[in-house]
């Protein structure tokens, strides 16, 4: 499920019929396109439902049981049980755009369920140097069915309150970038439904994420068979650079690894739940060995 919309020179056509699951949409325009490139293609996807399509229901999302439930009739969704309530703005293509107030300053963000990340705000808007908690930050994480984003400078900072709807948010961790996005890191805290009828999402908190930020600070990306270094916390002394090529990580290799192989490791991640990592790294030609230790951020 998609609801992020981006217009490209592309192949249009015309469903007569799209089924999902038990649902049928009749006449359906569709855009035909690779979701095969880079790592979107590990995770074989065959097709984005658009918010053009999904507005026609009502939809309620659970990620922690992983269901997606639709419905023509909004009350088999019991909303009184959902104490958030955020009015949206419909753009021309049905994605939803919330207004959120981040210090007193009013912020369209993107509902947009296509995104890995948490929330993300774009730094013309927001001094992130103003805020008491924040890493700087260089690099990018993201690729998707339009590529890879390029490149770039930005902050990852914690916020005392934004405002979203009836309800203050507290303590919540925000990045920049180039857009200004609510993604998946965060709406998976909670049970939600989406009213294209009356505008609205309706939520209900389900979990809690952690204010702080347990991280080694990188992250990498595979690169026709490399693990290269594409992310970094800029902090003084911090052992590795944009570019880096990954040789191995705690004695695995990963070294012209094929197709299968990248996305086994780009799914099933290395560093994930360990609290040390001995990586061996390419840089410039020479072999360097690097000890690292999670830290916990934003204290």
């Amino acid at each position: 499920m998609c609801l992020n919309w981006v217009r490209l020179q592309q192949i249009f056509t015309e469903l007569p019929e799209m089924k999902v699951d038990h649902l049928v949409f009749k006449n359906v325009g569709a855009i035909v396109l690779d979701l095969n490139s880079a790592e979107l293609g590990c995770l074989k996807v065959d097709g984005i439902i658009g918010a053009n399509q999904m507005a026609k229901l009502f939809w309620k999302v659970n990620y922690s049981e992983n269901v997606l439930e639709a419905s023509a009739d909004l009350s088999n969704f019991n909303v009184k049980e959902y104490d958030i309530i955020i009015p949206f703005e419909s753009q021309p293509q049905k994605t939803p755009t919330i207004t959120a107030s981040l210090l007193n300053k009013d912020i369209k963000l993107t509902f947009d369920t296509g995104f890995t990340g948490r929330l993300e705000v774009s730094d013309d808007g927001i001094d992130p140097k103003t805020f008491q908690h924040v890493i700087k930050t260089f690099g990018t994480r993201t690729t998707g069915a339009f590529g890879t984003a390029t490149p770039a400078a930005g902050y990852i900072f914690r916020a005392d309150s934004l405002k979203m709807g009836n309800t203050l948010f507290q303590d919540e961790r925000i990045g920049t970038g180039k857009t200004d996005l609510i993604g998946n890191e965060f709406l998976k805290d909670f049970t939600f439904i989406l009213d294209w009828k009356n505008s609205n999402i309706y939520m209900k908190r389900i979990a809690k994420s952690p204010s702080t930020l347990e991280s080694f600070g990188f992250s990498y990306r595979f690169v026709n068979g490399d693990a290269m270094v594409t992310f970094i916390f800029e902090e003084e002394n911090f052992p590795l650079k944009i570019g880096d090529a990954i040789i191995s990580m705690n004695g695995i290799s990963f070294q012209n690894l094929d197709k299968e192989k990248s996305c086994y490791y780009f799914i099933n991640r290395v560093e994930k739940d360990l609290d040390s990592l001995k990586l061996q790294i390419k840089r410039g030609g020479k072999i360097i060995d690097v000890q690292m230790n999670k830290k916990e951020y934003l204290k």
